[in-house]
């Protein structure tokens, strides 16, 4: 559970940063990151079957997919992106990944 806790907070601080001015390429990374996240963690909610954990999931994974992508003002993706941090966190303080 603390390898968990510490990718969480990786990811999240990686959506923080992304509040910043940044080159393109660490947007890029970002979903790269952030989607292989998701997919994990639906993975590991969609065992106790459909609840807010997996949907909420698969749903981050969808948007930030680095193949198709959503094109997004950046002032959207800005909001998006403490949105999903919120989520995230909200997921893994009430569901506990196993």
């Amino acid at each position: 559970l603390g390898e968990m806790k510490g990718l969480l907070i990786a990811i999240c601080a990686l959506l923080g940063l992304a509040l910043l001015p940044m080159p393109y390429g660490y947007y890029m990374f970002l979903r790269l990151a952030v989607c292989a996240y998701a997919i994990f963690v639906f993975t590991q909610e969609q065992k106790k079957g459909v609840c807010f954990g997996s949907v909420s999931a698969a749903a981050i994974a969808l948007l930030y997919n680095p193949i198709f992508r959503v094109y997004l003002d950046k002032e959207v993706w800005m909001g998006v992106n403490v949105a999903t941090a919120v989520v995230l966190v909200i997921v893994f303080t009430s569901k506990k990944i196993s």
